[in-house]
């Protein structure tokens, strides 16, 4: 007996919408649009490069002195510890890190909720205070700090640079210049002990626990000292210039938007593939629209069932109750954005194959954002409207012309890595099996850049 077919009345699509700090936000550097990321040009220049590349490379040139906390006792780690939160006190935080040589920096990040993420926590230590600056509250006044950070006088000292330096570019327009990076620099083993399992928490709670708190003031507490150790044993090794060049090299990364790359295992038989990609390009949409992870929209497990088996109202709501909620960002029941959104355009996409993407996919847009849109329009969705892609569906073919029966990837947006220079810039993109080819070659070596897989050139020109 065919189930009933749910009343889509009941499915109130105002339930698709949560209240996110992210929403509050009035300056918004990456939207979740296909735009590529604007950078920040410091000249007339319309050329698209580093925009402190002259006063970095200065520094990989003629690498600089640095003396970092030579004086640390037991006693300094009692020094205060201060929480920013109001424009005041980040005024006031700035005035002191602009009289400074040299601070330590970490941040923290919020991903499991948002489609790009967002920076929610950053961690600043001097010799004399701790300060934990809440980056959600002052998300829009941020570009306060881009002179300090910028400033080729002041060094800052990171532990793993390269996730922070693309996170400050996208979030704030914030570049680093001068950095002294103690895991470039063969990093001791005191930091390598850190509690790194509180990096997957939400780090937008008000106010933050104890244990979290704890946890960010002693990501950058003792770094200046151990700088300090570090570049020591750099010296006597006679290392200590590479690692100033390597430290700086890093901050020439520049930050792009990451593509969908959902992957089938080998078994996966070929003509589930398309209905993959196209749940795959819906998924990717809806999460765009709401801002939140692909997973948190419908789980790769989830997505991949229903590509096997177009589901019926009642699979829909089966999977909300035959599975349980995952912790660190994986889920396994389908959302209340995919209830809500699970009408007749998504049916007509899924069953009939005659059905135009280039139509369906805007008209579902429109459903959401549109004039009288069911989703609530913010700073992050609202280019979707004008600038939406699709992309063709490109099945693998063998070479006799007939097609395969196994796949190993959904091309969603094609190329899909990322391939940098030796500088940190980016090159170009190539799908995999070039990168593959790099790599046998010997002409790059697999690095992350932005949290995800990338290829870095390691020969010069």
């Amino acid at each position: 007996m065919e189930p009933e077919k749910a009343d889509n009345s009941l499915m109130n699509l105002s339930l698709c919408y949560e209240r996110k700090p992210q929403f509050e936000f009035k300056c918004v550097l990456a939207d979740n649009s296909f735009s590529p990321f604007e950078h920040l040009n410091v000249s007339s220049s319309t050329e698209k490069c580093h925009p402190f590349r002259k006063e970095i490379g200065a520094l990989i040139d003629n690498p600089p002195e640095h003396s970092f906390w030579t004086s640390f006792t037991k006693e300094d780690t009692s020094k205060d510890c201060m929480w920013v939160d109001s424009s005041l006190q980040l005024r006031e935080l700035a005035n002191k890190l602009a009289e400074q040589n040299v601070f330590a920096v970490d941040t923290e990040q919020q991903n499991l909720r948002s489609y790009l993420g967002f920076t929610a926590l950053m961690q600043i230590s001097t010799r004399e205070e701790d300060y934990l600056v809440d980056t959600v509250a002052l998300h829009d006044e941020m570009a306060l700090l881009r002179p300090i950070f910028s400033n080729p006088r002041i060094c800052k000292v990171f532990h793993g640079a390269q996730n922070d330096i693309i996170w400050l570019q996208k979030d704030f327009h914030i570049y680093l210049v001068n950095i002294f990076d103690t895991y470039t620099a063969f990093v001791s083993s005191v930091l390598s002990m850190l509690n790194l399992s509180l990096q997957t928490r939400d780090w937008t709670e008000r106010p933050l626990p104890p244990t979290m708190l704890r946890y960010a003031r002693t990501d950058t507490q003792y770094l200046l000292w151990i700088a300090d150790v570090l570049t020591a044993e750099l010296k006597e090794v006679k290392k200590y210039d590479e690692s100033i060049r390597r430290s700086n090299k890093v901050c020439l990364t520049l930050y792009a938007k990451g593509q969908e790359d959902f992957k089938l295992a080998n078994r996966e038989q070929y003509d589930c593939r398309e209905l993959a990609w196209k749940l795959c390009i819906w998924r990717d949409l809806m999460a765009r629209i709401h801002d939140e992870s692909r997973e948190f929209v419908l789980s790769n497990e989830v997505m991949l069932k229903f590509a096997r088996k177009v589901p019926t109202t009642y699979d829909v709501f089966k999977s909300t109750d035959d599975a349980d909620q995952r912790i660190g960002g994986k889920f396994d029941k389908v959302s209340a954005i995919f209830l809500c959104h699970y009408d007749v355009y998504f049916n007509q996409i899924m069953r009939d194959k005659s059905v135009a993407l280039d139509t369906a996919f805007p008209l579902i847009l429109q459903k959401c954002l549109g004039m009288n849109g069911t989703c609530v329009i913010n700073l992050l969705n609202c280019s979707l409207l004008g600038n939406f892609i699709i992309i063709p569906f490109s099945p693998l073919v063998k070479k006799s012309g007939k097609q395969t029966s196994k796949v190993s990837q959904i091309p969603i947006r094609k190329p899909d890595v990322a391939v940098y220079e030796s500088d940190g810039t980016l090159k170009f993109w190539c799908n995999h099996g070039k990168g593959q080819w790099y790599l046998k070659m010997g002409l790059a070596e697999q690095t992350q850049i932005h949290g995800e897989y990338a290829l870095q050139i390691t020969v010069e020109d």
